[in-house]
């Protein structure tokens, strides 16, 4: 009778536990489908955005060239894939990285001292009523001011600028600003908004900036709105300076630089997050995250834009 019971109850235990493992095996299951089906859908976006806004879309700078990673960029990897906006290196050129260094193929380190990229001065870098500057950046230190993208000389060829904005607070480091100009001098005219998010060392962020003219400014990141503000200046100025990648007029960017794309037109919420979902496609891809990472990092994405 004993031996009956016993054998009875370990029928039960054996039934439970299979019953639970079927159960985290669907779960897991459908996850990885609804994953995969995310991934599919990010995939798509990359390769079709630039057909769906071939007159927005201005340039794109991938850095994925033939020159071997820890070696100097040369203009071979600094080629506008859209455009004829191609890049050259400064003197002393950023480094060239790829694989899990990188969110996909190879990108550019950055001194933050005397490296960047200038990619020339074509009207298609200025004088438009809208613009979208989007990035994938990883900060390795902390600077007062640095530029990610810009075509800025204080009181002088004002256009627009991204980066680093600290403002000279500590409580600032990691910050980051986007602002624009009416008029290419003057002390008092720029527009600008600083972000509310202090930005990690050593962590991949997708940064966008957006000016709608005559409306507003703003700033995105990882897919969420972080700050905005309402501006009067309704067009971008027609100076004569270059833009370049990597530094704000002398103010250098430490740090990882990849992906860069400029639009002139104001990119929507949804696009700006499905650019955002193809690049953590690309982090996974690469193995700089995890499954579990890319849903976590997107739950926060959809959290933030309901």
């Amino acid at each position: 009778m004993k031996d009956s019971a016993f054998s009875l109850v370990e029928m039960v235990v054996v039934t439970g536990i299979v019953a639970l493992l079927s159960t985290i095996l669907y779960v897991n299951f459908s996850n990885d489908s609804k994953y995969e089906a995310d991934l599919t859908k990010a995939r798509a976006f990359a390769v079709s955005i630039p057909l769906s806004m071939p007159t927005a879309f201005v340039s794109e700078w991938k850095f994925d060239g033939p020159t071997a990673a820890g070696s100097s960029a040369v203009a071979a990897d600094l080629k506008d894939t859209w455009s004829a906006n191609d890049g050259t290196p400064s003197a002393t050129a950023p480094t060239i990285r790829e694989g899990k260094d990188c969110v996909s193929g190879k990108c550019l380190e950055f001194n933050g001292s005397n490296n960047y990229v200038d990619v020339g001065d074509d009207a298609s870098l200025k004088g438009m009523s809208s613009l979208t500057i989007e990035a994938w950046i990883k900060g390795i230190s902390y600077k007062q001011y640095a530029g990610i993208v810009s075509k800025w000389v204080y009181n002088s060829q004002m256009h627009y600028y991204f980066g680093y904005f600290s403002e000279g607070s500590a409580t600032n480091l990691g910050r980051i600003a986007f602002g624009v100009s009416p008029t290419l001098t003057g002390t008092t005219v720029a527009e600008s908004v600083v972000s509310t998010t202090n930005l990690q060392l050593n962590r991949w962020y997708h940064v966008v900036a957006v000016f709608k003219g005559g409306n507003s400014i703003a700033i995105y990141i990882n897919g969420n709105k972080d700050n905005f503000k309402t501006v009067t200046t309704t067009t971008i100025p027609v100076g004569v300076y270059n833009t370049t990648i990597g530094k704000y007029s002398n103010y250098y960017f430490n740090g990882l630089i990849d992906q860069v794309h400029l639009y002139k037109d104001a990119l929507t919420v949804s696009q700006i997050q499905d650019s955002y979902y193809a690049g953590l496609d690309s982090l996974y891809d690469n193995g700089v995250i995890t499954a579990e990472e890319y849903q976590i990092r997107k739950g926060f994405c959809l959290a933030d834009s309901n």
